[in-house]
């Protein structure tokens, strides 16, 4: 939205190239970034990682929240995001399983994805529920349109480094808890 919106309010009402463009780096990084994952985990255990994966994606999300006015700095923000979310994902997973009872691992995984699912409808709500409460207008052509406000933007984006402020502290408390015989820190 933020791409396809006119000025003031986005990016001019770029093309599906342009809204392509801003996306392709965060799902590339992803791709990348995912596989190699084992190789740090190998290198230096789960947790101090995961830490460092939080960290990376809370310097995206707070990026993207004091810098979203052109789509390059949306997409550098996003590829940043990727780093930290495709760590976070794999480690995440990992630890779980590993601080799991082996009995159990088929049903934690399952109360996980429940709670990784939940998390995905969670976010499109939280946002939508952002842009319909903070519209501006515009005149797009001949005609009056209402389009999420700048104010929204900032919402959605502060919103982000609120969750990613809270998945860090919970990872800290994770380093804290877990021993250290159980998983290698």
């Amino acid at each position: 939205m933020l791409v396809k919106a006119p000025s003031p309010i986005g990016f001019g009402g770029g093309s599906s190239l342009t809204s392509s463009a801003v996306l392709l780096p965060f799902t590339i990084v992803f791709l990348i970034i995912s596989p190699l994952v084992s190789k740090i985990i190998s290198k230096f255990g789960n947790l101090k990682p995961f830490i460092v994966a939080n960290s990376i994606s809370l310097i995206g999300f707070a990026g993207i929240f004091v810098s979203h006015s052109d789509e390059f700095q949306v997409g550098l923000n996003l590829t940043i995001i990727a780093t930290g979310l495709a760590m976070i994902n794999t480690i995440a997973m990992n630890v779980i399983l590993l601080i799991t009872p082996k009995n159990f691992g088929g049903v934690v995984v399952g109360v996980v994805q429940v709670f990784i699912f939940t998390g995905m409808a969670l976010s499109p709500i939280i946002s939508g529920l952002y842009m319909q409460n903070y519209q501006t207008q515009s005149m797009d052509g001949l005609e009056d349109i209402s389009l999420p406000s700048s104010e929204a933007y900032q919402l959605i984006f502060l919103t982000a480094v609120f969750a990613s402020c809270i998945s860090l502290a919970m990872a800290i408390v994770i380093i804290k808890k877990v021993p250290s015989q159980v998983i290698k820190i």
